[in-house]
């Protein structure tokens, strides 16, 4: 089905979903400690000196990196061959809205989010594998604690 067809089906509007209240506010006295929320993002972001996706694989790359909540954005990059990295070179927020996350946190609608941020090259044809990576991913996000994620797609 072409893109056209699809928005005049309106499937994308039965596809989006308002964004939920993450919680009411938390009473008086201190946030509970745990992460509660964590952000990936499929856009291929990484630190500069971590290893890159590999851009040149046919199939993709189905591996995962990490970056630090507490990270400077210059010390980012992008490894994606599909899409166009200046605007999100130029604003990484636009793919992990940590200044969002950290007002849901200055609100008390979250208790904190979580210190990593696990990240995707976003294209694989090695579902397998990719399967499993994300399965480990949320497997890890679970046993720290996390209740809930946002992805970003690119």
């Amino acid at each position: 089905m072409a893109w056209p067809e699809f928005f005049a089906r309106g499937y994308l509007r039965k596809l989006l979903r308002p964004f939920p209240e993450l919680s009411t506010p938390m009473g008086s006295g201190a946030a509970p400690a745990e992460p509660t929320l964590a952000l990936l993002t499929s856009c291929g972001v990484h630190r500069q000196d971590d290893d890159s996706f590999d851009v040149t694989a046919p199939d993709g790359d189905p591996s995962f990196r990490s970056v630090s909540w507490g990270d400077r954005d210059e010390q980012w990059t992008i490894s994606h061959p599909h899409f166009d990295h200046a605007d999100l070179e130029s604003d990484f927020e636009l793919a992990l809205p940590r200044r969002a996350v950290e007002s849901w946190v200055a609100q008390r609608r979250l208790a904190t989010p979580y210190r990593e941020i696990p990240t995707f090259m976003g294209f694989s044809r090695d579902l397998e594998t990719f399967v499993a990576n994300a399965a480990a991913v949320a497997e890890r996000l679970a046993s720290d604690g996390v209740q809930a994620a946002l992805l970003t797609p690119c």
